[in-house]
């Protein structure tokens, strides 16, 4: 059986972003696995999947990426991630510099030294302060204020443990 033959089982795939617990979580996992698609078909379209989200990081929704790198416990696009900048609109930004700090903290923490996740941390925070500057009427008015102190925080962990 060639991918075509998984047509639906592909969409499924690609409109969970690759995760068979938010599939499980919508009731979908069971048709999904009914479709008996083999590990290296899934391999692939999951190479496919991290390529399309990879390449969207310097375009708007690129917290998307980061937040599916997470997802899947990427650590190795940290560079990638650290070398993107918040993109769209505002709200955008703001989802993309909260889904780097969660990407650091809950993915890469383990395989980078603290410090080098800590000056992360401090980008994160300057790149955060000119949004406060351009907040929204219908945002929180607190939304970067609370993730510079996030980033900050988590900066101040880093270099503890260093």
């Amino acid at each position: 059986m060639s991918d075509p033959d998984y047509a639906a089982a592909r969409e499924l795939f690609f409109g969970y972003d690759g995760s068979h617990s938010y599939m499980s979580r919508d009731a979908v996992e069971d048709e999904y696995r009914a479709y008996g698609v083999p590990a290296e078909v899934e391999q692939r379209w999951f190479e496919a999947l991290l390529e399309e989200r990879l390449a969207g990081l310097h375009r708007p929704g690129n917290w998307r990426t980061v937040s599916f790198l997470q997802l899947h416990q990427r650590s190795e696009y940290l560079d990638d991630v650290a070398a993107a900048e918040p993109a769209g609109e505002w709200w955008e930004q703001c989802s993309f510099l909260e889904a780097t700090l969660r990407y650091i903290e809950f993915t890469c923490r383990r395989f980078y030294p603290p410090e080098r996740l800590a000056e992360l941390c401090r980008s994160i925070a300057r790149q955060a302060l000119p949004l406060a500057d351009s907040v929204p009427a219908d945002q929180p008015p607190d939304r970067v204020d609370r993730l510079m102190q996030r980033a900050r925080s988590l900066r101040s962990m880093l270099l503890a443990e260093s």
